[in-house]
């Protein structure tokens, strides 16, 4: 498969742009996300690259209040390279991260319906601890998952 599973970089910005504009519909809006990220997160920012491409990006932030607690913000990975086992190599690797972070609990929001991404995360020691109807907005419902780090 040839994966390997980095920390962000300048050089990564238009096609993890790319990534994220798939799910907002929104360049400049994606934009500003990976850029302000890229800033705030720079230990928790991972790309994976794939025959010199980005096919995936995963980015994790500790809570301010509370930082032994932390929530992945993303998890995505380019159409044509899902089912490859790529999100549960980012995952991973974040989740390793977070640990030298200092991180005990990592917590995470997906949709009830996302059975694919629901399975990585199972599959990884992820355990529904809620769920939240409307958490975005309307319609936008989401199941709340957590892991605990392993001391």
């Amino acid at each position: 498969m040839g994966i390997v599973v980095r920390g962000y970089e300048e050089g990564d910005f238009d096609a993890v742009v790319s990534l994220e504009q798939e799910r907002k519909q929104n360049r400049y809006g994606a934009a500003v996300f990976v850029r302000q990220s890229a800033a705030l997160y720079p230990h928790t920012f991972l790309v994976a690259k794939g025959e010199e491409t980005v096919v995936g990006y995963t980015i994790g932030a500790k809570v301010q209040d509370d930082t032994a607690t932390a929530w992945v913000l993303r998890l995505n990975v380019t159409p044509q390279w899902q089912g490859q086992g790529i999100g549960t190599i980012l995952i991973s690797r974040l989740i390793s991260q977070l640990a030298i972070c200092q991180v005990q609990r990592v917590l995470l929001s997906v949709a009830p319906r996302n059975i694919p991404a629901k399975k990585i995360y199972n599959r990884l020691g992820f355990v529904k601890i809620g769920y939240q109807s409307g958490y975005f907005c309307e319609g936008e419902d989401r199941d709340i998952m957590q892991y605990l780090v392993e001391s």
